[in-house]
């Protein structure tokens, strides 16, 4: 499969960035944005109440902070299980779903001709688990956390000011232009209520409230009275449990002998067990995901360009495919986010493995017969497959890589080397656009980029994109940016993953629909089990 065959969805994106969901005018975005999942069997009969017990198995990678909240925090990424706990709690203003807004708890955004503010409209009717009505004040509270440089969303958020303006309304001012405002901050909206204490944490506006929260296990149970119920959004398990596990095998098991009923993202080598019968399926849908490799571009040898597009022409990308994917993801082109408007990868020429121009270009940059180091962990599909996989092809080009080994559990501690490896294994996320990406990822200041990929005219041109509110233009200039990732980048996207979803045959209403995410985007909400 090739980027080629995203082409249809390609099209209707870029058919919501011209028609105007950041134009100058006001979006008329006022739908609650029913989840609609599709389910695996056309027959799923949802249930009118919530009933039965769900449990939901994820791989533990640890917090980027000491969370007292036991996962809870938005401000503090705690992995998928975090992220799956969050919108179970939580409501987000709108979110970023499969290339389409969807507003929430903001039922109206406009944007100011110069894109530096945004007013939203609230949602009538929500309320919290204390029955006490969302207020502009919660939002206003929430973002002032968000601006905190220790939150993991100041690297969006940072210098933004929230104000009340009546009595349903709120005004976000950023000091700088954010046309795709809509687009990039969806999965980083959720909304708290004012005054919230981590130590001593209170239920939010979503569909469930926590039962428990301890030891790796958080137990939840669903509010019959959440404003989305009987929109098509669930709750449809009267309880969730969400628990941790320290790595695939263990999860794995757990799944096979009936302690869990889902998981996401097994190692696809184990597809074919779980769906050869034995009460278990899996659902395999398209995603804009990758487990990548990242090079380093303020250490040697990837420094120089020539070593990095060498690197690049040494992935055999239908090979890595097959034997990491199993043939179930689509091949990538060096550039991020296929299902995000503007993109052009499926219009610049497909990069090839060449091992020949490979080894020239090592060759001009002096570094024939190159060895490295590649750190690896599982906190991806196939990262520690593609790993091997690398190894063996780049023989071919007389480069010898190293493999360093991580736990799951070690990857985001600076003292295992987060922020200075060299050559390391990556994850790109779906959900928050090509914007989102480039500014966590790619940009000279973005929070995340432990490539250390600086490129002034990338900078400029994501400033610029950044302010325009004209869609056309502003895809113009993300093409532009693409062109400088495609050529002088420091992520090898050898493919796009496939989300999978694995599950006992108790569970209902897994979507067969391309999303962002495994487990309908980890709205567990809208899963239902027998």
């Amino acid at each position: 499969m090739t980027m080629n065959d995203y082409d249809l969805s390609r099209k209707q994106l870029l058919t919501y960035g011209a028609a105007g969901a950041v134009g100058l005018g006001a979006l008329g975005l006022v739908g609650c944005g029913d989840d609609d999942p599709d389910s695996k069997s056309s027959d799923v009969k949802l249930p009118s109440t919530p009933t039965g017990t769900l449990r939901a198995g994820f791989i533990d990678l640890g917090a980027t902070a000491p969370d007292p909240s036991g996962g809870l925090d938005p401000n503090i990424i705690s992995g998928n299980s975090g992220g799956a706990r969050g919108r179970l709690v939580w409501d987000y203003l709108f979110e970023f779903i499969d290339g389409k807004v969807v507003m929430l708890l903001a039922e109206e955004a406009e944007s100011s001709a110069d894109a530096k503010s945004w007013d939203l409209t609230l949602r009538q009717g929500v309320e919290w688990e204390d029955g006490r009505p969302l207020t502009p004040e919660d939002v206003v509270y929430t973002v002032k956390g968000y601006t905190d440089p220790r939150s993991a969303n100041a690297f969006l958020w940072a210098g933004a000011e929230a104000k009340k303006t009546g009595p349903r309304n709120v005004r976000i001012t950023f000091p700088t232009p954010k046309a795709t405002f809509l687009e990039m901050f969806g999965f980083a909206a959720a909304i708290i209520p004012e005054n919230w204490d981590p130590k001593k944490p209170t239920g939010g506006t979503g569909p469930y409230r926590v039962v428990s929260n301890a030891n790796g296990k958080t137990v939840l149970e669903a509010k019959t009275d959440w404003w989305r119920a009987g929109q098509g959004a669930g709750p449809y398990a009267e309880r969730i449990e969400i628990i941790g596990f320290k790595d695939d095998t263990a999860r794995l098991n757990a799944l096979l002998a009936d302690q869990i009923d889902v998981i996401d993202n097994p190692p696809v080598s184990q597809l074919q067990t779980l769906d050869s019968g034995g009460g278990f399926s899996s659902v395999v849908t398209h995603s804009e995901a990758a487990s990548m490799f990242s090079m380093d571009a303020k250490q040697e040898p990837f420094s120089d360009v020539r070593v990095r597009q060498a690197m690049r022409l040494i992935v055999d990308r239908a090979a890595m495919n097959q034997q990491v994917l199993q043939g179930k993801g689509a091949i990538g082109n060096d550039i991020m986010s296929p299902l995000s408007p503007g993109y052009i990868g499926g219009d610049i020429e497909q990069r090839e493995v060449d091992i020949e121009q490979a080894k020239s270009l090592l060759k001009a940059a002096g570094k024939e017969n190159l060895t490295v180091e590649l750190s690896t962990a599982p906190i991806g599909t196939g990262t520690v497959e593609m790993a091997q996989v690398l190894i063996e092809q780049a023989k071919a080009a007389g480069v010898t890589i190293k493999l360093k080994q991580l736990d799951a559990a070690q990857w985001y501690a600076p003292e295992a080397g987060y922020g200075s490896r060299s050559l390391e294994v990556a994850t790109l996320l779906g959900g928050s656009g090509y914007f989102g990406n480039a500014n966590t990822l790619l940009t000279s200041t973005a929070a995340f980029n432990t490539s250390h990929f600086a490129d002034k005219r990338y900078d400029a041109l994501y400033t610029d994109a950044i302010g325009t509110l004209d869609a056309d233009k502003r895809n113009e200039l993300i093409g532009e940016m693409q062109k400088i990732e495609h050529d002088s980048g420091t992520q090898i996207i050898w493919g796009f993953s496939p989300n999978i979803t694995a599950f006992n045959d108790k569970v209902k209403n897994v979507t067969t629909k391309p999303t962002i995410s495994p487990m309908n985007n980890y709205s567990l909400n809208t899963l239902s089990v027998a």
